[in-house]
């Protein structure tokens, strides 16, 4: 029913393109693209051919996002997310995409997609960022980022790569009764 591309996020673009010019529905890995216009110009392509385009946000399906979501509004009024995400990075060879692709592209963008996904409220603009550079990567290692969400609601993310701290295969566990 649909094309799967789980590449590198550097080939996800011309990959996605090809397939769409082809008339086959894709779902990708995220992130879709690496720069929001080439993503609009993927959108645009869907729709215009009628064809679906999926993007891989796993996340959304944790039972503890899940379960936040259904929460949130008996919490009460929403001020202010605080994320703060902590990847282990092992440099083995299949491993090597990363340090092309950056910490804002490759964890950052399961922060926007949760809050969005947890809040229902739509990201507006970013306020500030800041790229860290101190493993020497092509890309970014680690993020800083204000943005600001639907309703004037901010949000500070934060995220890094260590080569020091333990992967645990998972991004995130949580039990419920």
């Amino acid at each position: 029913d649909a094309v799967s591309v789980a590449a590198p996020p550097q080939a996800h673009y011309s990959a996605v393109k090809k397939l769409l010019e082809a008339g086959y529905n894709v779902f990708s890995e995220k992130p879709l693209t690496m720069n929001v216009e080439e993503g609009k110009e993927l959108d645009a392509l869907a729709k215009a051919k009628n064809l679906k385009l999926g993007v891989g946000f796993k996340m959304r399906f944790e039972p503890v996002f899940v379960k936040a979501r259904e929460l949130l509004p008996e919490i009460g009024e929403l001020m202010h997310i605080s994320t703060t995400k902590l990847q282990a990075f092992n440099p083995r060879p299949e491993g090597a995409w990363v340090k092309k692709t950056g910490a804002m592209y490759e964890l950052s963008i399961h922060d926007f997609d949760l809050l969005a996904f947890i809040t229902g409220r739509k990201f507006e603009k970013i306020l500030f960022s800041r790229l860290n550079h101190r493993l020497g990567w092509e890309a970014d290692d680690g993020f800083t980022i204000a943005a600001e969400f639907e309703g004037g609601v901010v949000a500070l993310l934060e995220g890094l790569y260590s080569d020091t701290c333990p992967f645990e295969y998972r991004d995130f566990c949580a039990v419920f009764s």
